[in-house]
C-alpha cells in the first residue's frame, strides 16, 4: 500500500510499504481521510521521521497523520465491537498505548508508560489499530468532517478538565474567551458553548476564521488587529481564557485579560519560552492550565464528545475547506501552510 514520507525538509512523497499481520484483537481499516493539522506541518518543514517496512524492507521517513476517519475492512477473531463496512474514527493515542497501565485505565492513553510503535499512519491507503482505538462516526455526519474530531477533542479537553470546570465538568454561567480560531480554537469554542458558557468571545486574526467562529455560536467575534481587542475582552472578565493561537504575545496577552481568580488554558504551541509576570499572576490568584490531547472523564472520552458536537453543528462540514487525494499530497500541504489560502482544514482523501 502507499503510505507518506518526508524525502527532506517541505518535501513529501508516497512510498510502498507492507503492513504487519493483524492481530486478534485488531482492525484493518480503509482510510477516508487525514487531516493535516500544524504538527504535520512542523514535521514536514523540519523533514525525515521513520515508518515500518519501506519499500527495500527496511525503514523509511514517515509522515504520521493523527487526524482520521475510516471504514473498517476486516476485523481480527477476537473483535466485537465494531464491523466490516462501518466508519469509524481512530484515536490516535488509542492506538500507540497499551490499554492496561495506570494511565490508560484512567481514560489518559496520552501517558501510557508502554507506549508501542504504530505502523505506517495516517497519510496512506490502510492501518492496522487496535479495536480500543476505533469510535463510530454518529449517523449523518460526513465520514471527511469526521477528521475534526481529533482537534476539537482538544478543545473540548481544554475547557472540560480546565480547574473551571472541575467540579462538573462544565463552565455554565461563566465567560470564556478563546485567542485564535484556528481549528482548536474553533472547537473550544464549540466545547463552551456545549458546556454552560454564558457568553463565549472570540479574538480571531483572519475574516474566514472569524465568520466560522459566528457560524459556531461565539457570541462576540473581534479581529486581533483591531485597536483595544484586548481590551474590550478585560472588560467582559472571561473566568476561562483559552489560549489557542500560539502567537508572540497571545501568552502575555491571555494572562492580562483572564480575570482575578480566573484561568488560562494553554493550547498554543509557542515553540519558544515565554515571559510570565508572576507578580501579576499571583497578586490576582489567576492559574493556569496546560492541557495535552485529550482523554476520558467520568467514563466518557473527551473524543466522543467532539463527534457529538460535530454531528449536531449544521457548519461542521464546511471547516474542511480543501479535500485533496492522497497521489497529490505535496499539493495538500503546501495549500494548508498557505496562509492567503482560506484553509480551516486540509483533508487529504486516499
Amino acid at each position: 500500500m502507499r503510505a507518506a514520507w518526508y524525502p527532506g525538509p517541505g518535501s513529501v512523497s508516497l512510498a510502498e510499504v507492507h503492513l504487519p499481520d493483524p492481530g486478534p484483537h485488531d482492525v484493518l481499516v480503509d482510510v477516508l481521510a487525514c487531516g493535516i493539522c500544524g504538527s504535520n506541518l512542523s514535521a514536514w518543514q523540519r523533514g525525515p521521521g521513520e515508518v515500518a517496512d519501506g519499500p527495500t524492507g527496511g525503514q523509511v521517513p514517515g509522515a504520521n497523520g493523527h487526524e482520521l476517519a475510516a471504514r473498517v475492512a476486516a476485523v481480527g477473531s477476537a473483535v466485537t465491537g465494531v464491523r466490516p463496512g462501518q466508519d469509524v474514527v481512530v484515536d490516535p493515542s488509542g492506538v500507540r498505548s497499551c490499554g492496561e497501565c495506570e494511565a490508560c485505565a484512567d481514560g489518559a492513553d496520552w501517558f501510557c508508560s508502554r507506549p508501542r510503535r504504530a505502523p505506517a499512519f495516517g497519510f496512506a491507503d490502510r492501518m492496522i489499530v487496535p479495536e480500543r482505538a476505533l469510535l463510530p462516526t454518529p449517523t449523518g455526519l460526513d465520514p471527511v468532517a469526521a477528521v475534526l474530531a481529533e482537534p476539537i477533542a482538544c478543545g473540548v479537553h481544554a475547557v472540560r478538565h480546565s480547574w473551571t470546570a472541575s467540579a462538573t465538568g462544565r463552565v455554565d454561567g461563566r465567560t470564556v474567551a478563546v485567542l485564535g480560531a484556528g481549528l482548536l480554537g474553533l472547537g473550544s469554542i464549540m466545547a463552551a458553548k456545549a458546556l454552560g458558557a454564558a457568553s463565549v468571545v472570540v479574538v480571531a486574526r483572519h475574516p474566514h476564521q472569524a465568520e466560522t467562529a459566528r457560524a459556531l455560536g461565539a457570541d462576540e467575534v473581534l479581529l486581533d488587529a483591531a485597536p483595544d481587542t484586548a481590551e474590550t475582552v478585560r472588560k467582559m472578565r472571561p473566568a476561562l481564557v483559552v489560549e489557542a493561537a500560539g502567537g508572540t504575545d497571545t501568552f502575555a496577552t491571555a494572562m492580562r485579560v483572564v480575570a482575578w481568580r480566573g484561568e488560562v488554558a494553554v493550547l498554543g504551541h509557542f515553540g519558544t519560552p515565554q515571559r510570565l509576570d508572576t507578580d501579576r499572576a499571583g497578586s490576582r490568584e489567576q492559574r493556569i492550565f496546560f492541557p495535552v490531547s485529550y482523554a476520558a472523564r467520568d467514563g466518557v472520552a473527551d473524543l466522543a464528545i467532539a463527534l457529538d458536537l460535530l454531528a449536531a453543528s449544521p457548519a461542521a462540514a464546511a471547516m474542511v475547506t480543501h479535500r485533496v487525494p492522497l497521489d497529490e499530497i505535496d499539493r495538500a500541504f503546501r495549500v494548508a501552510a498557505d496562509k492567503t489560502s482560506g484553509a480551516l482544514r486540509v483533508a487529504v482523501v486516499p
